[in-house]
This record gives structure tokens, C-alpha cells and sequence, in this order.
């Protein structure tokens, strides 16, 4: 009998021991959503089109209401069916904390218009971060697009499944198109005069740019010649510039050309456009044409397309 109340004593046991184990809440781990804002139409690799072209970025995750970092900086790598992984990870949701996320792109600033000491927090206006442009296509060519996304108020409980993160364009884009019909030209450069070239970007309660300053001539060098033909061809490549707006409510174009090889020469033309909105392209079409006139015909305004979550 004793033997009998020592083995039904030891099953009782091991019986509990296996309720406890099945009812342990498990640690919640944090996962993570991406989609970017996007255009169609792109061709410059340093745009940000979609999530094929972002491999990985860097994120934070704070305390809200405080600067307390619950994870800071990590890098984030996609690792294949819509998965994206911390690398030193991973990372658990705190069980009464609400977290707020800041994640960037491209994860490394060494060749972006964003350099890493110019990204910081603030608990009250989120994050922030100061750029420069240069002010020559020559010197955009080698910078990265730099792309950022942020959401408060973050639980497992209301993002359990995926914190979802928005990449936004903090930037304008513009590029340039050659009017159907046009004689064959050669374009050597376009200048945009007097552009504001720094600044810094506060997401806050309203997302914006401040301190603008640099004030400088955008240079595009082209060097291309355009044949004539019945259709808009597309002018050197998509430049980043800082949003702001145009003294008197114009911008002021100046196309160096030449017409069937001769003497180059050039001209300037207004385009009626108040300034540059964040997150927006826009993209002149010009004229020239055998009178020595050069026109901005018309001004396309495209603004990036917000990804709907289903």
C-alpha cells in the first residue's frame, strides 16, 4: 500500500508540474511590418521605391512619454517571407510599458544626406534629424535617400502580430523632361537659382522642416543630346531637394543648350510653383525651341502613394 501511495503521489505531481508548464504566459516577441510610400515611375537607384530595394534599417524603440530606450539602434535585416529580424535580437515586449518605434533608412548614413550624428529623440516631438543637400547632380549621385518611419503607443496586445512601420519621404524630388517636337538639342546643364539646401525635419505634432538656410544655385549637369521626336523624353535623372518655399512664388530655370551643334547658349524661364512639399515630385517639362526661347510648359505635381494596410 505504501508503494501504491508513493507511486499515485509521484503521477499527482508530475500531473501539476504539466498544468503549470501549459499555462506559462510564453514571452511575447517583437515583430515588425514594413511597407514604403511609392511612385511608379522612378529610375534613380537612390529612391526608395519599395521594400525590395530596403534590406535593412536601423530602429529604436522608447518608453513613451521618456527618452529611455528599450531597444536602441538596432539593425533590422529582411530574412525573407515579409520576415524582418532583429540581428542581436530578439526582443520581447515589456509587460506593462507602452513603446514607441523610430526606424530609418538605409541603416548605414556613411553615403546618405543624413549623417548619424544628425538623428536624435525627443519624447515630447519624437524624432529629428538635420541634413545637407548638395547642390550639384555630381554630389547627389553618391548620397542615399534618406527614408524614416514612426508610431507611438505600441503594445502586444494592439501589435502583437507586427509593429507596422510606414516609411515616409521626408524629401521633394525633381526631374526634368524635353517637350515632344523640340529641334535637336543638346542640354549641358539646368540650374534652379536660389535653393535652400539645409534644414532640419521635426516629426512633432505635425511633421515639418526648420532652419532652412545655404541658400545656393542647383546645378544638374546633363550633357545629353535629345533628338527630335514626338514624345517627352526624360532629362538627366531624380534629384532630392529640401522642402521650402520660392521667394515671390516662382523659381527661376536657366537650361544652358545648343541647337544642332552650335554655339551654346543660355536662357531663362519662371515657373509658376509656390515651392516644394515633403514627400511630393515634380517634374517640369521644358521647351526650347529655334527662336532662342526656353519655357517650363507645364509642372506635374505627383505626390508618393501611401501603402493602405489590409
Amino acid at each position: 500500500m505504501l508503494l501504491s501511495l508513493l507511486a499515485a503521489g509521484l503521477l499527482t505531481g508530475c500531473s501539476v508540474d504539466e498544468v503549470e508548464e501549459s499555462t506559462a504566459k510564453p514571452q511575447n516577441e517583437i515583430r515588425m511590418l514594413v511597407n514604403i510610400d511609392r511612385q511608379t515611375d522612378t529610375r534613380a537607384a537612390t529612391i526608395y521605391e519599395g521594400t525590395t530595394q530596403l534590406s535593412s534599417f536601423k530602429t529604436s524603440a522608447y518608453t513613451t512619454g521618456s527618452t529611455t530606450p528599450f531597444v536602441e539602434n538596432e539593425l533590422v535585416n529582411y530574412v525573407g517571407n515579409q520576415e524582418w529580424h532583429f540581428v542581436n535580437g530578439p526582443y520581447y515586449w515589456p509587460e506593462t510599458a507602452a513603446l514607441n518605434f523610430f526606424a530609418y533608412a538605409p541603416a548605414d548614413l556613411t553615403n546618405c544626406v543624413v549623417a548619424a550624428d544628425a538623428v536624435s529623440y525627443s519624447a515630447v516631438d519624437g524624432p529629428s534629424f538635420s541634413a545637407t543637400l548638395p547642390a550639384t547632380s555630381q554630389g547627389q549621385d553618391g548620397k542615399e535617400e534618406f527614408i524614416y518611419a514612426y508610431v507611438t503607443d505600441k503594445t502586444f496586445e494592439n501589435s502583437g502580430n507586427g509593429v507596422k512601420l510606414d516609411f515616409h519621404h521626408p524629401f521633394a524630388t525633381v526631374c526634368f523632361k524635353l517637350r515632344a517636337n523640340n529641334d535637336a538639342v543638346t542640354i549641358n546643364s539646368i540650374t534652379i537659382k536660389d535653393v535652400k539646401t539645409s534644414g532640419t525635419f521635426t516629426h512633432a505634432a505635425t511633421p515639418q522642416w526648420s532652419n532652412l538656410g545655404g541658400t545656393t544655385d542647383f546645378v544638374a549637369t546633363i550633357g545629353q543630346d535629345f533628338a527630335e521626336v514626338d514624345y517627352e523624353q526624360t532629362v538627366g535623372d531624380i534629384y532630392l531637394v529640401m522642402p521650402q518655399a520660392c521667394a515671390n512664388s516662382k523659381q527661376t530655370v536657366v537650361v544652358s543648350y545648343s541647337v544642332d551643334g552650335g554655339t551654346p547658349d543660355e536662357l531663362e524661364a519662371e515657373a509658376d510653383v509656390t515651392g516644394w512639399e515633403a514627400g511630393s515630385r515634380y517634374t517640369y517639362v521644358l521647351a526650347i525651341d529655334t527662336f532662342l526661347k526656353v519655357t517650363v510648359t507645364s509642372i506635374t505635381i505627383n505626390d508618393w502613394v501611401k501603402y493602405n494596410w489590409q
